[in-house]
């Protein structure tokens, strides 16, 4: 009972000290009484401290309030207008990808919303935080990306990569460490002969088990070489960069880029490479670098000869041409490279060679909101570790071709090729060899090649001999026991310096990686013999060293796709995790990688395109640097990591062999894609003259009045439609919205093709184009403007895929027997060149083909020949000439087509066309008569007045070295066969 009461007191103390702290709660406090003074000052005071000690009151923080708080605030009438706005801003994340259309006031809504909520709405709150988050992040914190020509260009030692911490990933500058060594190692470890004896030396070769040719092997020696150079005194410092930067081609610091230029107009030393290390590799190593140093010496040229912004020529000196149009070069040239690394290369390594999918794991995707609101961090620099110095030593597939080179470099070297070479006889023997080097690397050579003494470069023959011989060698196999004894002392090299770095074991490693750790010896090799090895030389998995641990893994077996290049299982994780690493956080290929830096030609140049090779883009890289020498077809250029025969199978597979030339190449001038041609004509000498149909236009009656009145309608109609009123004058571009328009309908409907005005329509085209798909063809065909061995197959694959789109939206095939779909041309309705075209219908309908190609020929010289005109009498020298043509009467005027004459004449491109004949001739007069009445007709100011060409080269199948004009296409970004722009100005009547 006594405990009881003792409770009930307890619990009545309780319930009045809560009642005390309640009524201290309620603001106001209830008021002292009188006869309490001093006691309830002292309790009010002592209130107050304690109010003022807490961190907050509910007096201080409103209680939050909900949804139905909300509605009572903003009415019914908010409540729907808001909805739309919540609506909205869904839409614009699901459907449209967080795209916002702004003229739909979406965030000015958000902010009604937000404004007409209580201010103590948890909605509003949450509302307002999701604003400025979106806010926030709709910028880089800090930025990437900087203005300035340090920031612009890559620095030569790869310093400023990361502009914040200029030092990451700079030559000069420590190794990395990936894992930390948390195991406890055995003090006695093997000896690393004995290593190799057991473990690595190779008893039988095993050719690779994809034909994975050499080459892409020597591809990954210039990546090991660009990525590592351990400082021969301090074995923590690697003296390149930690970027893929092809610093075995540049150099790895100013000195040596200094060494490598010529320091004219952008350009390297020609057939050289800084690289000294390599000269001890296969040759193929060397002739596919130093392609690279030619690709850069093509792209400064180009760039120079385009010139976009006057970017090139506006420099104060010769010296500041010369390093923008280096850097420049080097960005593109760059460019170039990791694309082959990403498309090329990876394509291999992941087996997708063999599917037609053109899937890429290309680390520069947009990914957003995977890891942070921004997405998968980019540009933030890269410093490589020593764990991935000892990744990628892959001597287990040196072919036996390129055993045996070794073997003779060793005997040069050592005067032995003797696998026993004590360690110290090895590293003096090499640091000796290299004294020899020049240092120089224009007076370098390699395999007994003799340089011309006048341009200083090797023969083109010897060099793409070296590459054929390179592409047909199969590499071995990855795996325990497969290392040539050759590199022995290599080898041995490698693991005392893994001990001194004082790496982490095979299975942190592979712990880093989140891979599961080896349990056993039968998890690193299944191979008996392999297992029992390790075990007696280690005694414990986990005692195993990551090299040669990683080596002696039992390598992968093919999956198509997703195994093709079949190394260990460790390597093969960590190889595509630096891959991303490298390329993602490299400043130059991700924020910095931008028309803007690169230019636009620039960016197309190295670009890829799925319909070719797919996505491949090493044939540029060989057909810039040996033009003439392979096929535009050629696997050889397209596919060279692959052996030909190999590719041969696969692609026979696909049903695709006959798209490419598996011949090796030998006489430059003997390819020729004359087979894909017969092809698409059956019989080209046959169809090529398109004269026939020309001359069946002109004996028309009356065609030339035919031709002069309904071309003038037609280029009235069109002149009139696109021009627009400014305040400076009447603007139009008389290129790309009028005479390229103009010959598009001319032709259309002389040759009775399919053309609407409405973009969409089934089996037919828009002005744009059938005048795009007409000039292809042309082009193709005819090659009035010259195509280098690069865009050859490019532009093949658009022609046939063009042909076979207009045969088939124009004709009916009935086993063979043409007839015409349609007959109407023009989207203004039919002119009198309808009368024409019944003339001709008969004989095209007989054979599709020779239309085809007598229209795409006619609408091209038209084109071509209309804007050289134009832009002939529009250059200032010529202005008395243009008024001479003002009001100089109808387009049969003998002074009007004496003018268009003389014009042509004067052009190399319309020199190459048929613009002379009288077919082509009198559209053209016509076109000249529209545009010479218009009064003070004029060039616009600046570059968009201009017509733009640059002088190209490419090889003819004679062998001849066939040069001409190619148009620059409006964006800067393309070199083409037709004209593109010219805008002009000219008065009200």
């Amino acid at each position: 009972m006594s405990g009881k009461l003792a409770q009930q007191r307890e619990q009545l103390n309780l319930n009045q000290a809560l009642s005390k702290w309640t009524e201290f709660l309620t603001f106001p406090p209830t008021p002292p009484r009188q006869e309490e003074p001093v006691v309830n000052t002292l309790s009010v005071f002592t209130q107050a401290i304690e109010r003022l000690s807490r961190p907050s009151s509910p007096t201080q923080e409103p209680i939050p309030t909900g949804l139905l708080q909300d509605l009572q605030k903003i009415g019914l009438t908010g409540a729907f207008r808001d909805m739309r706005t919540l609506v909205d801003v869904l839409k614009s994340k699901v459907v449209d990808g967080g795209i916002v259309d702004d003229k739909t006031y979406l965030m000015e809504r958000i902010i009604q919303v937000a404004s007409g909520l209580p201010a103590t709405s948890k909605n509003e709150k949450a509302l307002t935080g999701a604003l400025l988050d979106k806010l926030w992040n709709q910028l880089q914190h800090p930025p990437l990306s900087y203005l300035g020509l340090k920031q612009q260009y890559r620095s030569a030692d790869g310093s400023y990569n990361n502009i914040l911490y200029p030092h990451l990933g700079k030559a000069g500058t420590p190794y990395a460490r990936s894992v930390r060594p948390m195991k406890k190692m055995p003090g006695a470890r093997p000896d690393p002969g004995l290593l190799f004896d057991v473990l690595l030396a190779r008893q039988k070769s095993e050719p690779h088990a994809n034909k994975i040719s050499s080459m892409l092997f020597y591809l990954a020696t210039i990546i090991i070489h660009d990525l590592f150079r351990t400082n021969r005194r301090d074995y923590s410092i690697s003296d390149t960069s930690s970027y893929l930067d092809l610093s075995p081609l540049y150099g790895s610091n100013e000195e040596e880029q200094k060494a490598m230029r010529t320091f004219e107009d952008g350009k390297i030393k020609p057939d050289a490479f800084s690289e000294k290390r390599l000269l001890g590799f296969p040759p193929g190593v060397c002739v596919l670098l130093l392609s690279f140093g030619r690709f850069h010496n093509f792209v400064v040229d180009t760039l120079l000869k385009i010139n976009q912004d006057a970017r090139f020529t506006r420099l104060r000196s010769a010296a500041d041409r010369d390093e923008k149009l280096f850097q420049t070069g080097r960005l593109i040239t760059c460019g170039l490279y990791i694309n082959i690394v990403l498309i090329d290369y990876i394509r291999v390594i992941l087996n997708l060679t063999r599917t037609e999918s053109t899937w890429c794991l290309d680390p520069r995707a947009e990914i957003h909101k995977v890891f942070s609101q921004t997405g998968t961090p980019q540009g933030v620099g890269n410093q490589v570790s020593a764990e991935f110095n000892l990744v990628y030593r892959w001597h287990s597939v040196i072919s036996d071709r390129d055993e045996e080179w070794t073997k003779g470099l060793y005997k040069k070297i050592f005067g032995s090729d003797s696998v026993d070479i004590p360690l110290p006889e090895f590293i003096a023997g090499l640091m000796k060899w290299e004294k020899t080097i020049p240092d120089d690397p224009g007076q370098r050579t390699f395999e007994d090649l003799v340089r011309d003494p006048e341009t200083g470069k090797f023969k083109d023959e010897d060099l793409v001999s070296i590459l054929a011989d390179s592409i047909e060698d199969c590499a071995n196999s990855y795996g325990a026991n497969a290392v040539p004894t050759i590199m022995r002392a290599v080898e041995i090299l490698g693991i005392e310096q893994t001990r001194a770095w004082e790496l982490g074991s095979l299975n942190e490693f592979r712990a880093f990686f989140g891979l599961k750790e080896h349990a056993t010896f039968e998890d690193i090799n299944s191979d008996p013999r392999v297992a029992e090895a390790l075990r007696q030389l280690y005694g414990h998995p986990d005692y195993v060293e990551i090299y040669p641990g990683i080596v002696v893994e039992e390598p992968k077996v093919p999956m198509s796709p997703g195994a093709g290049l079949l190394p260990g299982y460790t390597i093969s994780t960590a190889i595509l995790s630096d891959a991303v690493a490298l390329v993602r956080g490299d400043r130059f290929y991700t924020v910095d990688y931008t028309t803007g830096n690169l230019t636009n030609w620039g960016y197309n140049e190295v670009g890829s395109d799925p319909e070719i090779a797919y996505g491949g883009v090493v044939y540029k890289l060989f057909h810039r640097a040996f033009p003439g020498w392979f096929p535009p077809n050629s696997a050889y250029a397209m596919f060279p990591f692959t052996v030909p025969q190999e590719n041969q199978q696969i692609y026979k597979g696909f049903g695709k062999d006959y798209k490419y030339n598996f011949d090796r190449p030998t006489n430059p001038f003997e390819h020729t894609l004359e087979t894909r041609t017969a092809a698409l004509l059956q019989s080209p000498s046959d169809f090529k003259d398109y004269s026939v149909i020309f001359k069946l236009i002109a004996d028309v009656p009356d065609f030339r009045e035919i031709i002069q009145r309904s071309v003038i309608s037609i280029a009235k109609e069109v002149l009139g439609s696109r021009s627009t009123q400014l305040n400076v004058g009447v603007w139009v571009d008389a290129i790309r919205d009028v005479s390229n328009l103009v010959a598009v309908r001319t032709t259309a409907e002389l040759f009775s093709l399919p053309l609407t005005g409405v973009p969409g329509t089934p089996d037919a085209y828009t002005d744009y184009e059938l005048h795009g798909t007409l000039c292809t063809i042309a082009n193709y065909i005819y090659h009035v403007v010259p195509v280098p061995d690069a865009k050859s197959f490019e532009l093949s694959e658009a022609a046939h895929n063009l042909w076979d789109a207009l045969l088939g939206v124009t004709f009916a095939n009935d086993n063979g027997r043409y007839s015409f779909k349609r007959g109407n041309g023009s989207s203004t309705g039919k002119t009198e060149l309808s009368k024409i075209a019944a003339e001709i219908r008969g004989f095209i309908a007989s054979d599709p083909r020779e239309g085809i190609l007598a229209a795409s020929k006619l609408c091209l010289d038209i084109s071509i020949g209309f804007a050289e005109i134009l832009s002939y009498y529009l250059l200032p020298d010529n202005a008395e000439a243009l008024k001479k043509l003002q009001g100089v009467g109808d387009g049969n005027s003998r002074d009007v087509i004496e003018a268009a004459l003389h014009a042509l004449q004067q052009s190399p491109v319309a020199q190459r066309t048929t613009a002379t004949h009288e077919v082509p001739l009198k559209v053209l007069t016509a076109i000249l008569q529209v545009f010479g009445s218009l009064p003070n007709l004029r060039s616009a100011p600046g570059p968009q007045g201009k017509l733009h060409t640059v002088a190209i080269e490419s090889i003819t199948r004679d062998g001849v070295v066939d040069s001409g004009y190619a148009y620059i296409s409006e964006d800067w970004g393309q070199l083409g066969s037709y004209p593109y722009a010219l805008k002009v100005l000219y008065d009200t009547a």
